[in-house]
Parts: C-alpha cells; sequence; structure tokens
C-alpha cells in the first residue's frame, strides 16, 4: 500500500522498501520513535497479492525482512481440486455414463418445429412417414405416440386437429439422454462450486465452453447471450445511476424526506417507501450504495441503531427494482428472455410490473414496521459490546483539527440535533463564536477527527470547510483531486515555513493545498510541525506523479492517497444546470421507453450516456469503470446453460414434473416463486430468470390454461428479492457491515418477510395478470379471437383471471 515506486526510496520513517525481480524484499526497521516526536509508532502494513505467499526469513531486534516468493503451482493446484471437488465430479460422470447406458432416447423430449408452410393437422401427421422431415430432426423418433403433433398458429396452438386451420407443424422429438444427463451434471457441479465460493462467472461461462465442446450447444451460443438487448441495457444503465448519483439531488432530496421522526415505526416508511421508489428508476443497487451514508449519519443524529435501518433498506431497494423495466438487471434480463411468446412479442413493457410491485411494496413496507421492534430485527451481538478497551482506545486518537461552517438543512437546529458529533470519524466538535443550543447559517465549528472524519464531513450535506474559497484554486478538475496524507522527510523544505507563509507558493509549486495538519492526539491543541509530522493536503493527481513529482518525493518520506475523497461536483451554478439537465433527461428517456413502441433501452441508453459525455456529466474513464463486467459475464454464461437446458428437453421435462406435482394456477405460481428464491440463494439472480424461463413456456404448453404473462411476473419478483441470505442480492451484502448482521440476523428476519412477499406475490399476480382464454382446442387464442368470443358470449372462452 505504501510502497513508493522508486527503488530503494526511503518510506517514512524506518521503512525502506526494494525491489528486485521475482523477489519482493520489505525492511521494516523498529518503527521506535522518541516521545518528544509527537508522532506514534506505526505498524506498516504489507498488502500480498493473490498469487504470492509471504515467509520470514531473519529476524533481530531492529529488523525483519520478509521475502515474497510466487506461489507455489503445487499448492495452488491442492486448493483448486479439494476432495469433495473431485468425488462429487467423478460421480457426476459416472451417474451420466451408466444413465446414458441404461436409458434409451426419449426420456427427454422438445418441440420442434417442422418443414416450412402452413398444413392441417392431418398433413402434419402424414408428415411423420417422411424421410426428409426424419432426416431434417438427424433420424431421431417423432410422432412415436399420442400428443407428438401440433398446429401452431400465432398463439393459438391445435393438437387434436379440431379447428381444421392451417398452421405450422410442430413434432415432440426425442432428445439425446447422453446430452441430457452431461446438462444436467454439469449444471448441478457449476452450482456446487459456486457454493464453495468459486467467482459464478468463471464457472458458468467455463461450464458453457464445456458444453460446446461436448457438442451439447454451438460455439455462438456461448457468449451469445452478451448480443442480447437485456444484457446490452443493463452494460449501459450502470454509467447512467453514476452520472445520476454524482448530481447530489438525491441526497438531498432524501434529506428533506427523511426528516426528524420521533419512533422507528415513524421512521420507516420514510426510508422504505422513497427508496423503493427511487430504485424503480434508478439501479437499486446503485440506490442502496448512496443511501447507506445517508442512513448511517441520520441514525446516529436519531440515535437509532443503524441495524434497524440497514436490512430494510437493503429490502426496499429489492422491492422497487422489480417495479419498472430500468429497476434492476432482473427485470431486464426477464424482457429478453420471453419476449418471443410474451403476448405481443416485445416482452414485459416499462411498466408491465408496476401496479402488482407498488401494491406489494405498500404492503411488504406495513410488515417490516411491525416487524421493527421484535427481536427479529436486530444486528449481531458484536454491535451492541463495547469492550471497555475499545472505548479507552478511542478516546484520545489521532486527528485532525478542521474548521468548517454550517449552512442548511443543518442550519436553524442544535448542535445535538444536527447529528455532526456522530458522524463517522468526528470525536471532538466545538463552536467558535456561536450557540450550540441554535446553528444558524455560517456559523464556524473546529472538530478534531480522522481523515475518514473529513471526507465524511465533505461529503454531508450543510457542511462547507473553511478554505473552500483557496480549494476552487485547485481548478476544474474535480475528479482527479484527492486528499494525500503525507509524512515530512527530515530534510523537508515544508520544515522551513516558508512554503505556507504564503499559500500561493504551495499551490504553485506543489499544485496542492493544505487541508488540515500537523495530525497529532485530540488532547494536544497545538501540535508543532516536526520530521515525522503527517499532513493533510489536497491536490490534483498529476502533481504528485508528473509535474512535481521529484519535489514531493523530496519533501515527502510518505504519501498515501485517500480514496474516495474526491470532491463533490456539486454546488457551482455550472454543477446546478448539469444536474437539472441529468435528471430531466433520465425522467424523458423513462417516459419514451413508456411511450414509444419498439424503442429498445440499450439505444435509448447510449445516446443519453453520449449526451452525459458531451456535458461532462461523466467522464470516459468512468464510463468503463462503472460497467461490471462480472455481472454480464454472469448473465451470459446463465443463458448458455438456459439454452442448453431447452434444447435438451431438460426444461420440458422439470417443467412436467413441477406440472405432475402442483394441481392448479396458484400451485404452479407458488412452486416457480420457490423453486425462483432457492436457486437465487446461490446463483445470480439475472442468472435465475435466464435459466427458468424457458421452463415457463414449457408448462403453458403442457397446461394452455396457465398465463404466460402471469408466470413472468411471478419469475422477476420472486428472482428479484432474496431476503433469508446475504448472498443471495448484493445489496444484502452492502449493507452487512453497516447494520452489523449475520447470516442467522438475514434468517430470522428475512424468512418472516419472504414468506408474506410470495404470499402477496401471488395474491396480486392473480388479480392482475393479463386474461388467459383457453380455446375449444385447448390453446391459447390470439387477442382478436378472444374480444370476439366474449362479444358473442361463447362458452368456448373461458377467462381466467
Amino acid at each position: 500500500r505504501h510502497a513508493h515506486p522508486s527503488r530503494g526510496k526511503v518510506c517514512g520513517s524506518g521503512v525502506r522498501v526494494a525491489m528486485s525481480q521475482p523477489i519482493l524484499s520489505f525492511e521494516v526497521e523498529d518503527p521506535r520513535m522518541p516521545e518528544a516526536a509527537g508522532v506514534q509508532p506505526r505498524v506498516a502494513d504489507i498488502i500480498v497479492d493473490k498469487g504470492v505467499s509471504a515467509r520470514r526469513v531473519t529476524t533481530s531486534s531492529t529488523l525483519s525482512q520478509f521475502v515474497l516468493t510466487p506461489f507455489e503451482t503445487q499448492a495452488r493446484i491442492r486448493k483448486a481440486c479439494t476432495t469433495f471437488r473431485v468425488i462429487f465430479g467423478s460421480l457426476s460422470l459416472l451417474c451420466v455414463g451408466t444413465t446414458s447406458l441404461v436409458v434409451e432416447d426419449g426420456f427427454f423430449r422438445t418441440w420442434q418445429p417442422g418443414p416450412h408452410g402452413l398444413h392441417t393437422f392431418e398433413e402434419c401427421l402424414a408428415l411423420c412417414e417422411d424421410e426428409e422431415v426424419v432426416r431434417m430432426f438427424g433420424g431421431r423418433k417423432i410422432c412415436d405416440g399420442p400428443q407428438r403433433v401440433r398446429v401452431q398458429v400465432g398463439r393459438k396452438v391445435d393438437s387434436t386437429g379440431s379447428t381444421g386451420q392451417r398452421g405450422e407443424c410442430h413434432f415432440r422429438v426425442n432428445q439425446s439422454t447422453a446430452r441430457g444427463m452431461i446438462t444436467i451434471a454439469l449444471f448441478t457441479y457449476a452450482i456446487s462450486l459456486v457454493l464453495q465460493g468459486l467467482r459464478p462467472e468463471v464457472v458458468l461461462i467455463g461450464g458453457a465452453a464445456l458444453l460446446a465442446l461436448c457438442g451439447v450447444i454451438n460455439c455462438k451460443t456461448v457468449f451469445g447471450g452478451m448480443t442480447g438487448s437485456g444484457v446490452l441495457g443493463l452494460a449501459v444503465m450502470f454509467p447512467l445511476s453514476d452520472a445520476l448519483s454524482e448530481t447530489g439531488i438525491l441526497e438531498k432530496a432524501m434529506g428533506l424526506i427523511l426528516g426528524s421522526p420521533r419512533s422507528l415505526n415513524q421512521a420507516l416508511p420514510r426510508v422504505i417507501l422513497p427508496v423503493g421508489m427511487l430504485s424503480a428508476v434508478l439501479c437499486n443497487t446503485a440506490t442502496v450504495a448512496l443511501m447507506i451514508p445517508v442512513l448511517t449519519s441520520w441514525s446516529r443524529r436519531l440515535g437509532v441503531s443503524p441495524s434497524k435501518l440497514m436490512m430494510p433498506l437493503s429490502f426496499a431497494g429489492q422491492l422497487g427494482g422489480v417495479i419498472t423495466l430500468v429497476g434492476s438487471s432482473t427485470c431486464l434480463v426477464a424482457k429478453d428472455a420471453t419476449k418471443h411468446i410474451y403476448r405481443g412479442g416485445e416482452g414485459l413493457h416499462m411498466f408491465s410490473t408496476a401496479p402488482v410491485g407498488l401494491l406489494i411494496l405498500l404492503g411488504m413496507t406495513a410488515v417490516m414496521c411491525l416487524l421493527a421492534n421484535t427481536s427479529l430485527l436486530r444486528g449481531s451481538a458484536a454491535e451492541d459490546q463495547h469492550t471497555d478497551d475499545d472505548v479507552e482506545q478511542d478516546a484520545d486518537p489521532e486527528v485532525y483539527r478542521i474548521r468548517v461552517f454550517v449552512h442548511p438543512p443543518l442550519a436553524a437546529q442544535s448542535l445535538e440535533e444536527s447529528g455532526i458529533m456522530r458522524i463517522e470519524g468526528v470525536h471532538r466538535v466545538s463552536c467558535i463564536g456561536c450557540m450550540p443550543e441554535m446553528l444558524k447559517d455560517g456559523d464556524e465549528i473546529e472538530l478534531c477527527c480522522t481523515v475518514e472524519g473529513v471526507v465524511a464531513l465533505r461529503n454531508t450535506p450543510g457542511i462547507l470547510l473553511a478554505n473552500w474559497r483557496t480549494l476552487q484554486a485547485l481548478g476544474a478538475q474535480r475528479r482527479r483531486r484527492f486528499l494525500y496524507e503525507v509524512s515530512l522527510d527530515p530534510a523537508s523544505e515544508f520544515l522551513s515555513g516558508k512554503t505556507f507563509d504564503r499559500g500561493d507558493m504551495l499551490l504553485k509549486h506543489f499544485g496542492a493545498v493544505l487541508v488540515a495538519g500537523p495530525k497529532a492526539r485530540a488532547a494536544n491543541r497545538e501540535p508543532k510541525l516536526r520530521a515525522g509530522s503527517v499532513l493533510l493536503f489536497e491536490a490534483n493527481e498529476d502533481w504528485i506523479t508528473l509535474h512535481a513529482a521529484q519535489r514531493w518525493n523530496q519533501a515527502c518520506s510518505l504519501i498515501t492517497k485517500v480514496r474516495n475523497s474526491s470532491p463533490k461536483r456539486t454546488g457551482g451554478p455550472v454543477d446546478d444546470l448539469r444536474s437539472g439537465a441529468v435528471c430531466g433527461t433520465m425522467v424523458f428517456m423513462i417516459f419514451c421507453l413508456a411511450l414509444v413502441d419498439g424503442l429498445e433501452l440499450f439505444v435509448a441508453a447510449s445516446i443519453l450516456v453520449l449526451f452525459y459525455l458531451l456535458i461532462r456529466a461523466i467522464s470516459p474513464n468512468r464510463v468503463f469503470e462503472t460497467i461490471k463486467p462480472d455481472i454480464l459475464l454472469i448473465i451470459t454464461g446463465a443463458i448458455a446453460f438456459g439454452e442448453a437446458l431447452t434444447s435438451t428437453g431438460v426444461v420440458a421435462w422439470v417443467a412436467g414434473n413441477v406440472l405432475a406435482f402442483a394441481h392448479g394456477q396458484v400451485a404452479v405460481m407458488a412452486t416457480v416463486y420457490i423453486t425462483a428464491t432457492f436457486l437465487g440463494a446461490f446463483v445470480n439472480n439475472s442468472a435465475v430468470v435466464a435459466i427458468l424461463a424457458p421452463m415457463l413456456e414449457s408448462i403453458c404448453e403442457s397446461d394452455p390454461s396457465m398465463s404466460f404473462e402471469g408466470l413472468t411476473w411471478i419469475l422477476t419478483l420472486a428472482s428479484g428479492t432474496c431476503f433469508t441470505t446475504p448472498l443471495g442480492y448484493q445489496t444484502n451484502l452492502m449493507v452487512m457491515p453497516g447494520g452489523q448482521h449475520s447470516f442467522g440476523d438475514y434468517l430470522r428476519y428475512g424468512a418472516v418477510n419472504q414468506f408474506v412477499h410470495m404470499i402477496a406475490s401471488v395474491l396480486f399476480v392473480m388479480m392482475f395478470q393479463p386474461a388467459s382464454l383457453i380455446g375449444a382446442s385447448g390453446g391459447p387464442v390470439d387477442d382478436a379471437a378472444a374480444q370476439a368470443a366474449q362479444a358473442a358470449g361463447n362458452n368456448t372462452g373461458v377467462l381466467v383471471a
């Protein structure tokens, strides 16, 4: 972390870094220093990258040398090939081979279209004996039993020949049992590897490549899902969400909405409902990430434990993410995976699940409020158990002294109500010439805080650093400006004092502005500048690494860049115009997607990204940084597995067993929900949709009374919410540290919410799903025929609601 790029450079007091290939040698001298220096002993952090192991070779009272050698290949192989994986893989291959030899082809079957052209049912039956048709399906058996032929006219399916209409012939074709068993074995093995901690994108893409090698799918299918409109739309939505969150408008709005509730039951609706609605128009992951620091500060200001808010925050983001098409990747993948059979042929619309999603959000808000004051919702014991050592350690830490000005919304309230003293990293607060009972706009406050506290203060609405005018002289490239902690070299020109006498000298020669320092104990009110003192600067990264790199290296023995410390691009007139343009165009895009037929999300979002680049709302480098390739690869691999499970007939076999187990539409929906929730606890939620979407089509083909739209909604709602484990959704992992939650906390509180969510999902989907009409032939008829049947009062049309 603190390694200097120069070979042999002395980094800080007593730390020397020597680099050689292929060995990295760290020499750490005794850090003990005279007490008069006023600097506490510091332990050097040695971060070892993956693939490297460390071992101590010499030890003495003043010198410890660590030699980092390359990780042995045999050790890596032993780690990857554990006993469980070898046994499981061997058993899978044994089962595949045994089943393939014992079971004949025909165990798995799929419906496949026959020769082009329109035919009657009798003509389709006659084609069963045609040698060309048999060769078309690779010589596999077709028409070897009842209900092996059907005629499809649009959405209407005739499997008896009663209608006499002409349509496309579909044949029930026997599939290779060996390929089906290979697919099942690889899919099961991939799930087990993900459960053991292997990266899911590597496992799924590798499994898809093995399926192509075995001939189950063609090579283009491995990465074919990457070109789907859902995956492309998801990729472009990442930079849009980042640009919107950078405006700061959401934080200001949430500050006004949250207010100052008097109880937890009043606070939770103010958290859940706004977060749910924001997640409907903004990526729910970005919304939760944006709200975590806001709620942490807000909860401390109200005196409420963060553990009471963090888990509902994650659940609210998941509930809101399925209200609209752009709320989460689950909806985008569901649209792409089901559009070929969805009503109208376009898949989910922008607000297809909005009525159901909004009602579920309101209902779950009430449930979470009822459970808030129970023992089900609490953090782990580590949150409330503070040892005496912890309290003593925080009594007098090393801090910076910094002055700030107070502005609305923190003004017009007392210092205690403002919550400034409870901001993370802030240890002492004192008013300068103002009354703590009532802060006014422009009041000055002095704080003792760590570097994390300085970053939190800069990001808190209503707080402005006292030297904000000097900081503006650093220029407009705020994305390249960071805070730097530096340790002064004994020969540093900063110790002479001439550089600090004139602020323009520091800015001219170093491109930096002093923010705070020197760092000292909070009890030391007037720390002196000495060799080894730690100062906090804000500077442009180019000045540190390029323009004045040599001068910085001579003045400082250690330079550390503070992560995520760039100033926010808000507050100026140009910033306000840019923020308004970003929010306005985002709303305009959502309305265009809802009103313009045929407009794809990835097309509209790509145009919006170009506009954001034009107005500098986001940089080109930031666009590529925000795109998450791991999520895209997970979805791509899952789509390939879904195609393999469909083409081999495994999905049709599973769907048949589901219908045999679950009788009735409610039971089928509940089964689909439970299956999706179970898989979502271990596999990426979007991947669950890609895997299970083909099963919905098979269920509807086997039982035409089922509404494909309703099943699609159930699958989307179930896959987009996972409350029982932190591994099921990334927002659960994001709030886990802040709320101090454990796995047991999610299982205890989330299981009740998941059960209620299942009941509400099935109930509201049954109420709002589109009408499914059953024709005399047993297949779903088109919309025009449905309206005609209802108008004529034809008893052959049965409305399923």
